[in-house]
């Protein structure tokens, strides 16, 4: 199951793919590196986000437990540092599928 699943998510993303020179980095034979690239963002992307809810929901309950009922300041330092994370993620993601020297 995890082998035909992992076939549909590829051919899902690679009609809906939107990457600079998308012809030469998906030619088969960079396909497979590619691919393992473009998995390694989306998992960080994907921790990342689960984190930011986990963490938001934990200041929810501290906050819902608490008398003032408000929510903590810290919710701008974990904004603050997803942005961050997934700007950082962004430009090495575009830095990592740029055109190659020479080609």
């Amino acid at each position: 199951m995890r082998t035909q699943r992992g076939v549909f998510v590829v051919l899902v993303l690679a009609a809906a793919l939107q990457i600079a020179y998308k012809s030469y980095w998906l030619a088969p034979e960079r396909r497979k590196q590619a691919w393992a690239k473009i998995q390694v963002y989306l998992l960080a992307f994907g921790n990342a986000a689960v984190a930011l809810m986990f963490f938001v929901f934990q200041l929810a309950m501290l906050a819902n437990l608490s008398e003032w009922r408000m929510l903590s300041p810290v919710i701008w330092v974990l904004l603050a540092a997803f942005v961050a994370f997934v700007g950082g993620c962004l430009f090495r993601l575009f830095r990592a599928f740029r055109l190659p020297p020479g080609v």
